[in-house]
């Protein structure tokens, strides 16, 4: 289901309108999975939403949330995980990087 979301993501695009934001609560949820295949397809799906919802109001909120995501699945014990956690943070970066500006401030106060 995971591979089949990501596909229609990849054919259609922005043309989802806010799927972006439930996409993200759907890998929040995956990512407690006590299966690894779970919890790498809910990321691999994700960084396919990440890479073409970059226009939606909610984008940059929506990519310091999947941020959050990869950095909790970058600390995974499987290499898989943690693969799928890399390519979500690069997917955020050719994005355009919105959420790695946390609140708009690049960690500086």
């Amino acid at each position: 289901l995971l591979k089949f979301l990501a596909r229609i993501v990849d054919k259609f695009g922005t043309q989802l309108g806010s799927g972006f934001q439930n996409s993200v609560a759907i890998a929040q949820k995956l990512l407690k999975s006590a299966s690894a295949a779970v919890r790498e397809e809910s990321l691999l799906m994700l960084s396919s939403y990440v890479s073409v919802c970059t226009r939606d109001r909610f984008s940059s909120q929506a990519q310091e949330a999947a941020l959050k995501l990869a950095e909790r699945a970058s600390r995974d014990k499987v290499e898989g995980v943690r693969r799928a956690a890399a390519r979500l943070i690069a997917a955020i970066g050719f994005a355009g990087g919105q959420g790695l500006f946390l609140n708009g401030t690049a960690g500086f106060e």
